[in-house]
């Protein structure tokens, strides 16, 4: 096992709280989610589309320090919520915190029992390594912070599962998973079914690997989170970033037809921002690509896809 570099070889880590135990039994509530990626998410947007995404959607991604607000938001329109907490844990080099237990105990934790039955999911740090590693930050590093926010919300939380979404450079080079978490996705941001040389159904077969392997090491089941592609870089016309779309969610349809273990589709993305490098065109700009998820939606609510 080689955690100092890149190339990891096993699911093994020295963990800080090594007194915090790993629950490995996986909530579920039977239910399934269609959301899209940060669709309350601070600094995104406007930082709100719940209104939005309300008819389209049964579950909205939050991250913000005014989250109480939004969870109120979320209950008034009878919809659930995933929920991160990323800058309570991390600092701006992606490090953890070392108050972070107190912070959260006195802050956060008293909020989020007033509202347990509209939270669905934590979700942790986003491409945590592929992140971590721009901040100079090594592989073992990010595995011990992610696992040691994993159990510490589960001491907190047994029963609400964590999600984390990778990059597909860390899905293809293996970069071990977290066994705290429950949801594991992945992004490809291409305009084909394809990214870094590998095709979109090769990456969910190896990832769903990953995870029944790590099931067969704990017992602990795993689910998938899908992120199909619904929003465009300024890389391509308006047009073509459209077309693109409308080709791929028959060929994301399709594999998650395959895979009785999608717990929740996220579509990156419904709104459009500015990611610091590029302007994205999000999904609500494109009116036929609204059209397309929301049968997406409705389809994979019914097992219908």
């Amino acid at each position: 096992i080689n955690l100092q570099g890149w190339k990891f070889e096993g699911v093994q880590a020295y963990v800080t709280a090594l007194n915090i135990p790993v629950v490995t039994v996986t909530p579920d509530d039977g239910n399934k989610y269609f959301g899209f990626y940060a669709g309350a998410m601070d600094g995104v947007g406007n930082q709100n589309y719940i209104p939005e995404l309300v008819p389209r959607s049964n579950v909205i991604f939050i991250k913000s320090p005014n989250f109480e607000q939004k969870l109120i938001e979320c209950e008034q329109r009878n919809i659930k919520a995933i929920i991160t907490f990323d800058w309570i844990f991390f600092d701006e080099k992606f490090s953890l915190k070392s108050d972070y237990a107190e912070v959260f105990i006195k802050t956060i934790e008293p909020i989020l029992k007033n509202h347990l039955s509209t939270i669905v999911a934590f979700y942790g740090q986003d491409e945590p390594y592929a992140n971590g590693k721009k901040k100079g930050i090594s592989g073992a590093e990010i595995y011990n912070a992610q696992e040691t926010m994993g159990r510490f919300l589960k001491s907190k939380f047994p029963n609400i599962p964590i999600g984390v979404i990778l990059s597909t450079r860390e899905l293809i080079n293996s970069y071990p998973l977290f066994p705290s978490f429950d949801w594991f996705g992945f992004d490809c941001y291409s305009a084909t079914n394809e990214c870094k040389g590998k095709s979109v159904s090769w990456l969910y077969n190896h990832l769903d690997e990953t995870l029944k392997a790590m099931t067969a090491q704990d017992g602990k089941k795993r689910y998938l989170i899908s992120v199909p592609q619904a929003g465009h870089s300024n890389k391509m016309s308006h047009q073509e970033g459209e077309e693109s779309i409308k080709a791929q969610v028959p060929y994301y349809r399709n594999i998650i037809r395959s895979y009785s273990n999608v717990k929740v589709v996220m579509p990156f993305i419904w709104q459009t921002f500015n990611d610091g490098t590029s302007n994205w065109s999000g999904a609500r700009e494109m009116p036929r690509v609204v059209d397309l998820y929301f049968k997406f939606y409705q389809d994979f609510m019914n097992g219908t896809l």
